[in-house]
C-alpha cells in the first residue's frame, strides 16, 4: 500500500518536471504551454549533450518558464543554481521547440564549466 505522503510527494515532483530518483545530473523544473515539448524532450536534449561519464547526481538545479511574445516569437527564463553560484539568463527564438533546444543547450554548458569559467551574470 502506497502512503498519502508518498502520493503527494509523485503528484508534486510530476507538477514540477522533476523525476524523482532520475540519474540526471539536472534537477529541471519545466513549466511551457500546451504544444511545446514536454519536461522529458528537454531532459533527453540535456542528456545527448553531456559528456559520458559525468557524476549521476543533482549538481544544476534549473527552472525553465517559456512564453509566447507573438506570433513569431517565444522566450525561454531560464534560472540556474549550482552549489555555490546562480545564474539567470532569458532567450527567444522563432518557435517553443527552438526556446526549449537553446534552454538544454545553456544548462549543459553550465554542467560543462567548472567554476572558475561560468558567468553568473552579475
Amino acid at each position: 500500500m502506497v502512503s498519502g505522503a508518498a502520493v503527494l510527494t509523485m503528484i508534486l515532483l510530476a507538477g514540477t518536471g522533476v523525476a524523482s530518483g532520475s540519474l540526471s545530473p539536472v534537477d529541471l523544473t519545466w513549466v511551457a504551454p500546451r504544444g511545446c515539448p514536454d519536461v522529458d524532450a528537454v531532459r533527453a536534449n540535456i542528456r545527448r549533450g553531456l559528456p559520458k561519464g559525468l557524476p549521476a547526481v543533482a549538481s544544476v538545479r534549473a527552472a525553465i518558464a517559456v512564453s509566447r511574445v507573438d506570433a513569431d516569437h517565444w522566450r525561454a527564463a531560464i534560472d540556474l543554481r549550482g552549489a555555490d553560484w546562480t545564474a539567470a539568463r532569458t532567450l527567444e527564438g522563432p518557435t517553443c521547440a527552438a526556446v526549449a533546444d537553446a534552454a538544454a543547450l545553456v544548462i549543459v554548458l553550465a554542467l560543462n564549466n567548472g567554476p572558475d569559467d561560468r558567468d553568473t551574470g552579475t
